[in-house]
């Protein structure tokens, strides 16, 4: 680089009137900032085009990619968004960060950081990176906790919300006839089942499960002949329902409840994203695949409460009680 002085006399006045960087250094910078800002453009279109697809399944992820500016924060958006789009849920907060970035310690805060740009914690919870998930549990059901105690859940209506420890996992064993277990995506569905079936277990499972969630359910699923799946009639509920599907013990029989078969009002119909990722599904030679083409076949999304209990009675009507 050039400095240039001003001189007093023989001597060179200070300070430096200004630096002269080396043309390459100075075009070497100019590349950069562009290549920064040519990032930053092509971050911000992707984001929008991300945004429009999954706004009908994730409104908040949609909303908060519109409203980052930052382009590390929106960086980190678009990573999480990218993966809900695609149904992936990670095992942890560290696992989100590993699979983007090769450290698990890159952004030991991405958690706060999504939320603080609007991610509810539903959505954190599908993707896997919100801590110690929840699981809804009702009717005859006994947790064991590692701590060695005992809680019997039949004592009071469910479902009953248990922080899980992905660490610390309680056992569960089902007191009751075991010939059914009830899986409901709709809290407002699954309340009424407790009250009215206390010779039920019940899970609320609200939401994509993380692992946690799924552990348990499987081990419900292990004391019981049947599993019956309840989820709204879209794409997150088909995702739910595969995800479920394909780990429960292979001599379960399972029964997908699909909510649109009972009197409904028509929801909003399905976008692009939505479309393209059930016909996907809709190939699966199975009750799942079934349930995909019925929803496309329908054309819109139908997550009602009265819809749901109304599916789920015609359920309880085929199991009276023992």
């Amino acid at each position: 680089m050039t400095i240039g002085y001003t001189l007093n006399g023989n001597a060179l006045a200070q300070p430096p009137r200004r630096v002269y960087p080396h043309p390459d250094l100075t075009a070497a910078e100019q590349q950069r900032r562009s290549r920064r800002r040519d990032d930053t453009s092509t971050l911000r279109a992707r984001a929008e085009q991300i945004a429009s697809e999954i706004a009908d399944d994730w409104p908040d992820a949609s909303r908060a990619l519109r409203s980052t500016e930052h382009p590390d924060r929106l960086l980190w958006a678009l990573r999480a968004v990218a993966d809900l789009a695609e149904g992936r849920t990670h095992d942890s907060l560290r696992a989100f960060v590993q699979s983007h970035a090769n450290d698990t310690k890159a952004r030991d805060d991405v958690h706060h950081l999504l939320a603080a740009m609007g991610f509810d914690h539903e959505t954190l919870i599908a993707l896997g990176v919100a801590r110690s998930p929840y699981i809804g549990l009702g009717g005859p059901i006994l947790l064991h906790p590692t701590n060695g105690s005992v809680l019997d859940l039949s004592a009071m209506p469910g479902p009953h919300d248990i922080r899980l420890s992905p660490h610390m996992l309680p056992r569960l064993t089902v007191t009751g006839p075991g010939d059914v277990l009830l899986v409901v995506e709709n809290r407002q569905a699954a309340e009424p089942v407790c009250d009215t079936r206390a010779d039920l277990p019940v899970v609320w499972c609200h939401g994509q499960p993380p692992e946690a969630v799924v552990s348990m359910i499987v081990q419900a699923a292990e004391q019981t002949s049947a599993v019956v799946i309840c989820a709204d009639a879209d794409l997150g509920g088909v995702r739910i329902t595969a995800r479920l599907h394909d780990r429960l013990p292979p001599d379960t029989t399972i029964r997908v409840v699909d909510v649109g078969t009972v009197p409904h009002d028509e929801g909003r119909p399905f976008n692009t994203h939505s479309r393209s990722h059930l016909q996907q599904l809709a190939q699966r030679p199975d009750q799942v695949g079934a349930f995909a083409q019925r929803c496309l076949h329908r054309g819109y999304a139908i997550e009602q409460e009265a819809t749901a209990r109304a599916a789920l009675q015609a359920v309880l009507n085929s199991h009276p009680p023992a």
